[in-house]
């Protein structure tokens, strides 16, 4: 598989799924002997330097995904919570809510916020993580906060942001009567119709081969009566091949 299918396989992951981490007493994180703890075992000797300080601490923290409401509960088995769209609607670009959504566009413009860096379009600084705004250089903002993962995945990031200015910009100089917001809409559908063909018509055929027509199909129209939920087997397990065809070199 080429670079650029491996890294649509990272953007479309990221696109459909993202737990939510479960609030305890001390944020984010569980101990053990507090409710709910999650106890886990150690080796009895130890072997390295790393074990042997392991071993010395009281309690060992760790990050859990937060369960669907009902879940865990009267032997319903638990389901981790997805705090992503499982649409493929370019998420990653204008993110989950509405919250995100006001945080990326530019104001009531069309656009998608963008920074200039060397003379080049790129997205938005997180400034939040710089310690002054001129040492903010290489932390990048987005819909999905995995953005800065590896360059391939960023660089994705970018090329879709700036294919929606582009759009944006050529629906404005034919529908100059448009208002921002119908830019705005308009252009996120195409871009996400973008994706979605790159999805059905690219990476998925690589992916299924001869079996894509078995398993797939071909497209017959939109069905509001099938599921478009993402199930945790998928996501947790089946969809991690692409991580697994990565190379060192």
């Amino acid at each position: 598989m080429s670079v650029e299918g491996l890294v649509s396989n990272s953007l479309e992951d990221r696109a459909s799924t993202k737990n939510l981490a479960e609030q305890t007493y001390r944020g984010t994180f569980f101990f053990m002997g507090w409710d709910p703890h999650f106890p886990m075992k150690h080796p009895a000797t130890c072997d390295s330097v790393a074990i042997c300080r392991f071993k010395k601490k009281l309690c060992l923290k760790i990050s859990r995904s937060a369960p669907v409401c009902g879940t865990n509960e009267n032997r319903i088995k638990r389901e981790q919570l997805n705090e992503n769209t499982a649409f493929i609607d370019a998420s990653p670009l204008y993110g989950s809510s509405s919250k995100d959504l006001h945080k990326f566009r530019d104001g009531t413009t069309g656009f998608l916020k963008m920074s200039r860096f060397n003379n080049q379009m790129v997205l938005p600084f997180d400034q939040s993580k710089c310690a002054s705004k001129s040492s903010c250089k290489a932390t990048f903002t987005a819909g999905d906060i995995r953005v800065n993962l590896f360059i391939g995945l960023s660089s994705m990031h970018i090329l879709f942001t700036r294919e929606h200015n582009r759009i944006a910009t050529a629906l404005h100089r034919l529908n100059q009567h448009w208002s921002g917001d119908r830019i705005f809409q308009e252009t996120r559908k195409i871009v996400g119709a973008e994706v979605q063909n790159i999805v059905y018509e690219e990476f998925l055929p690589k992916i299924l081969g001869n079996s894509m027509s078995v398993h797939i199909g071909p497209y017959e129209g939109y069905k509001p009566d099938v599921d478009p939920t993402i199930s945790n087997v998928f996501t947790t397990a089946a969809y991690r091949f692409g991580h697994g065809m990565l190379q060192v070199e």
